[in-house]
């Protein structure tokens, strides 16, 4: 015969046995805040429930089943956390200053890691007194070409042997008029009775990974003033630009910006006050406009890598 199941009956024992594991909850719970202990009366059944009896005076409560003492069961364990909860908000922190550090640092290195920070104002020091270019290319009004004669044809702006400086300042040329700068020219008759050069410093130095060739510039109407500025002006020469290759490119996209007519490229004082010194709609040289320098070039300047570096 098949056995009826009592459904009635089941749900009963489960809430009597769900009910004695909620009591023992509790009454473990009250029993160590007293200090005492729960001792099992009684067979275990199939859940482990139980009737109790406290003991005060003890600090743990045990949990016997089958003659062996264990620790009291699983679910009336509290497991503490090994971290704080604050310990959540620790990665989050990291982050914040981790990037807080890290934009100052781009920025300072996008600022001041550049050639146009640490190259331009470069001044070193000459031998001796040094060459003023205020009095020779200003006062005097010396064409750049006197001194630097190769600049047209060779790639380098060649600086001038000491028997160029000689032809001027021999002793007793210019007078009495010059009797005051004796002293301050002197290095150069040293230099040339001893037959030897004046270490002049190079100030403005293109990276050896990289070529500018002066004939083509200015051959092409680019003025001196464009790359080395009112050189004209300075007592001591000092670098103007940057002379890098975000520098040089932005030149090559927009040269018309730089091109002046090639009777005045080294006409400084003309470049600087007459063609620079107005507004790029206003500057016209004999019915030469920038537009109309820019179209006398045999191309437009090259801004692939090679034209450059190789």
């Amino acid at each position: 015969m098949r056995r009826v199941l009592n459904y009635d009956g089941f749900r009963e024992r489960r809430k009597t046995t769900l009910k004695k594991i909620q009591n023992y909850g509790l009454a473990a719970h009250n029993m160590q805040s007293s200090h005492a202990t729960l001792h099992p009366i009684g067979k275990p059944s199939f859940l482990g429930g139980f009737r109790f009896h406290a003991q005060a005076g003890v600090q743990k409560p045990t949990y016997i089943r089958d003659s062996t003492v264990s620790p009291r069961p699983y679910w009336s364990h509290r497991v503490k956390p090994i971290f704080p909860k604050w310990m959540n908000s620790v990665p989050t922190l990291v982050v914040i200053v981790v990037h807080a550090a890290i934009i100052p640092v781009i920025a300072g290195m996008w600022y001041y890691a550049t050639p146009k920070f640490w190259e331009v104002g470069y001044m070193p020091t000459q031998p001796s007194t040094g060459f003023n270019h205020q009095i020779h290319a200003g006062k005097l009004g010396m064409d750049c070409r006197y001194c630097h004669t190769n600049v047209e044809e060779s790639w380098h702006a060649n600086v001038p042997p000491v028997k160029t400086c000689y032809g001027c300042h021999e002793d007793g040329k210019l007078g009495p008029l010059a009797s005051a700068t004796t002293e301050k020219v002197q290095f150069i008759r040293d230099a040339y009775d001893a037959d030897k050069p004046i270490e002049w410093r190079n100030i403005h130095v293109v990276p050896d990974y990289a070529t500018f060739p002066h004939n083509a510039h200015i051959n092409a109407g680019v003025s001196c003033f464009s790359c080395h500025g009112a050189i004209n002006n300075m007592p001591v020469v000092a670098q103007a630009e940057s002379l890098s290759m975000g520098w040089c490119l932005d030149c090559h996209r927009n040269p018309e910006k730089n091109l002046v007519p090639k009777d005045k490229v080294t006409d400084l004082y003309w470049v600087q006050n007459e063609w620079f010194g107005k507004d790029f709609s206003e500057r016209v040289h004999e019915g030469m406009t920038p537009e109309a320098l820019r179209m006398t070039l045999m191309q437009d300047p090259p801004q692939n890598c090679s034209a450059c570096h190789f």
